[in-house]
């Protein structure tokens, strides 16, 4: 069985997105590459099919950081929070 963190966009217009990404995988990753990982599932959801491209434009205006601690734990949600919320 493969274990994933649940990443969730904490932001006033993109709350409530999720992403997951393998636990092996994301505690080797750096919080830059994550986001943007995070950021073209977003592309890519917002795109084909949904064509939401109001929500995919208001992305490069998106500044993510993440605040948890390493490593990160398949228990609970990992919150990718925007800088102006």
């Amino acid at each position: 069985m493969k274990n994933f963190v649940t990443f969730q966009i904490s932001s006033k217009l993109y709350w409530g997105f999720q992403h997951k990404i393998l636990y092996d995988y994301c505690n080797n990753m750096t919080d830059d590459e994550i986001i943007k990982e995070i950021k073209t599932s977003m592309i890519n959801f917002f795109t084909h099919p949904h064509d939401l491209y109001i929500l995919k434009d208001g992305l490069k205006d998106l500044h993510l950081y993440i605040h948890e601690n390493r490593p990160f734990s398949i228990s609970k949600i990992v919150y990718v929070c925007d800088h102006c919320h």
